[in-house]
């Protein structure tokens, strides 16, 4: 059984500028080192340095963005359409070294890839959609319309045995 289903995003907005909506502004002496995003889609990414907490809140991009030196761990990333990944709500992702060296390539957001976890409990069979990003991050949509939840369908040869949609939560 395979399912198939797209997601499409529109974008229709042109960023200028390194950076532009950071938390803090930085002092004069900070180093900075550049991060190298290679997803799409992408309205905002929290970053949090583990050296002392600091927060990086980004909400427009370029192709190359400027961050003050140290490590990082991918606290939220926001995509159009409402989709979300939250790291207290997955296993996070990797850490972020960001160095004066060389950029740093970061591989999260669009464009997503949906897809059919299948388990089988007796004679139950248990499918859970989802939703995964350039780095493989989990997300789910913020926005819950049961009018639009994806559906499936599952056959037996070529004849539809059962269809049906996924529930939210």
């Amino acid at each position: 059984m395979t399912e198939t289903r797209s997601v499409f995003f529109v974008i229709g907005l042109c960023f200028a500028g390194l950076v532009l909506g950071q938390t803090n502004t930085r002092s004069p002496g900070t180093s900075l080192g550049q991060l190298q995003i290679q997803g799409t889609h992408i309205t905002k990414l929290v970053l949090q340095r583990t050296e002392d907490n600091h927060r990086e809140t980004l909400t427009e991009f370029d192709e190359t963005l400027a961050l003050p030196v140290g490590t990082y761990r991918i606290t939220e990333i926001t995509l159009e359409d409402q989709y979300v990944y939250e790291s207290s709500r997955q296993s996070p992702l990797e850490e972020i070294v960001i160095t004066e060296d060389a950029p740093q390539a970061l591989k999260i957001g669009g464009p997503l890839t949906p897809s059919i976890e299948i388990t089988r409990q007796g004679r139950q069979i248990n499918l859970v959609y989802k939703l995964q990003g350039m780095g493989h991050e989990a997300y789910r949509s913020l926005v819950v319309d049961p009018s639009k939840a994806p559906t499936f369908s599952v056959y037996q040869g070529k004849t539809s045995i059962a269809t049906g949609t996924f529930e939210y939560g």
